[in-house]
């Protein structure tokens, strides 16, 4: 997920010349990885930018300058991040982990948009599908998490044995109002973790506290909810569960009875953080990596409990093979 943070701004009437430009971009970007980077500890900066500057010095345009900051995110092994200039995107070289592993069916209905999908798929079993979500004003986030927690305070009206949580189609966006959404299957205390070599131990946790979730940058009010927190809950995964989709399925390892399901996630495992230099210039960058519940940290992708390769079929989920797996582990689990 990504947040922008504003930098002071820097009129293009200073910037001179497309050497200035790229000089100037190229100076801010590396003072805030430096500082903030989850690898700025690995890349030698004072021999980094010296041979940048040089390989920049007789450019006609900021764009033909461009692959410097594709240089750096490859130094920083950092396939999450990406600089980015009016109408064009420059980012790492380096080949996102499953991202070739998502599958035609996947990609035929990842097309459709994103969309919530809460349903009983067996008379005792609840089903939620939780898409992308890219909402980031306070407002927007409140009203999306509390959508997420009706659907699953509606469904369990029906008093269900287990519930479903499929993140196959979840490719990122804001981690926080999906989590917030989960509310009734948690207990109070900490859901999600992760580590910076820029921060304190503790300061990346998220936590519920009573009706609420509170984080770095939001306390997420949820109206009403019921603790369902011992309830079984299958967790459904795939190479197009990405970013904010990992941070959610890392969340719910925070609870006990709780299970993984499908394939390798794509390997996002990243919190990434976003500065904008220009109106017309900006970057998002990796600062930290998720930990699971048990405070394993995640570098490249999550694994599932139970693998189940392909067999996705959403349009009908009684014939969807990580949904039955899914459906026979919750009844094992009311035996």
């Amino acid at each position: 997920m990504a947040f922008v943070i504003m930098m002071p701004f820097v009129a293009s009437s200073q910037l001179l010349t497309a050497k200035d430009s790229v000089h100037f971009l190229l100076d801010t970007t590396i003072g805030i990885m430096q500082q903030k980077a989850l690898n700025a500890h690995k890349v030698d900066w004072s021999g980094l930018k010296k041979e940048l500057k040089e390989q920049t010095a007789n450019v006609k345009t900021v764009a033909e300058g461009g692959f410097v900051f594709t240089k750096l995110y490859n130094e920083l092994s950092d396939v999450h991040g990406a600089f980015f200039y009016k109408d064009t995107m420059f980012r790492s070289t380096g080949k996102i982990r499953n991202l070739h592993k998502i599958n035609a069916v996947t990609e035929a209905e990842l097309v459709k948009g994103p969309k919530i999908v809460a349903q009983m798929i067996t008379p005792d079993i609840a089903f939620l599908r939780i898409p992308v979500i890219v909402a980031q004003d306070t407002a927007s986030v409140d009203k999306i998490a509390n959508r997420i927690n009706d659907s699953i305070m509606l469904m369990m009206k029906r008093n269900p044995k287990g519930i479903i949580i499929d993140l196959r189609l979840n490719q990122g966006g804001n981690m926080f109002p999906m989590i917030a959404g989960l509310r009734s299957l948690f207990k109070e205390g900490i859901v999600s973790d992760s580590y910076s070599h820029t921060v304190k131990e503790g300061e990346g946790k998220v936590f519920f506290r009573n009706d609420s979730l509170i984080t770095g940058y939001y306390k997420i009010k949820i109206n009403s909810f019921t603790d369902y927190s011992d309830l079984p809950v299958a967790v459904l995964i795939g190479p197009s569960t990405a970013s904010a989709g990992e941070c959610t399925a890392a969340a719910l390892t925070f609870r006990n009875n709780t299970i993984l399901i499908g394939e390798e996630s794509m390997g996002l495992t990243s919190g990434n953080e976003g500065f904008e230099l220009l109106p017309s210039a900006g970057f998002n960058l990796a600062v930290s990596v998720l930990k699971d519940g048990q405070g394993k940290i995640l570098y490249d992708c999550i694994k599932p409990d139970i693998e189940v390769e392909g067999g996705d079929n959403f349009q009908l989920l009684s014939k969807d093979e990580k949904v039955k797996t899914a459906v026979m582990w919750i009844k094992k689990q009311n035996k």
